[in-house]
């Protein structure tokens, strides 16, 4: 790929543009914090739609608005979510807009186990509470990702057609799966070849990665120390 003009995250480079026109800035501090408000009109929501207070929750955000190339795929969400409920012995929460209704149908089919869905049910600040409240949150280059990120939730974002370097995730509870193929980075909105960026990406790459992210072990883990 071509290279290309930021070479560094992009908060860097907007931040020097505010340099250059004679405006101080600090370093980066992309943290959030919210309001004893948001929290409650989130907590309202979960527990209205079947969310048992203590219960660990596994957010999944399988949208992309503006590019179908950065889309993982329903099916592997799926199974994700199932695999990481399990872990975590808690429950999933599926969040998107109203227009993908149908892609978090797609999943919940695929699901073997119970999921909320609150695409297209959440406010700003309501999707900033609950995003506060996973105990890990699947999704890929998003808004929400970089949310998620700047709240502190553990984040797992699967990359593929975009640049992480340059619009991964700021946190130290983040994490990238990606896999190195001669075409990613193309930065392209719709995959004009086979999408192999995001189909040589495994669940087992995603869930081992959330499972290390929490500290914890998963079963293949378990089996492996037994042997």
């Amino acid at each position: 790929p071509a290279p290309r003009p930021f070479g560094r995250h992009q908060v860097f480079y907007y931040l020097d543009l505010l340099r250059d026109l004679g405006i101080p800035t600090g370093a980066p501090d992309n943290r959030l914090h919210l309001t004893a408000e948001m929290k409650g009109q989130a907590h309202e929501l979960l527990t209205r739609n079947g969310w048992k207070e203590g219960q660990p929750l596994v957010g999944i955000h399988p949208g992309a608005t503006n590019s179908s190339a950065k889309r993982w795929f329903p099916a592997r969400y799926a199974e994700v979510g199932d695999r990481l409920a399990n872990l975590l012995e808690g429950q999933v929460v599926i969040l998107g807009g109203p227009q993908e209704q149908a892609l978090t149908e797609e999943i919940l089919d695929a699901m073997k186990t119970p999921a909320i869905d609150l695409s297209g049910r959440t406010s700003l600040e309501g999707l900033m509470g609950v995003l506060d409240t996973f105990a890990v949150f699947v999704t890929h280059d998003s808004g929400p990702m970089h949310i998620a990120a700047a709240l502190g939730t553990p984040t797992v974002a699967v990359f593929g057609p975009t640049d992480e370097r340059e619009t991964g995730p700021i946190g130290q509870a983040s994490a990238i799966v990606r896999k190195e193929v001669h075409c990613s980075p193309c930065l392209a909105k719709e995959c004009p070849t086979d999408h192999r960026c995001m189909h040589e990406v495994g669940v087992d790459d995603v869930v081992q990665t959330a499972a290390e992210l929490l500290g914890k072990k998963t079963k293949s883990d378990a089996r492996e120390a037994v042997s």
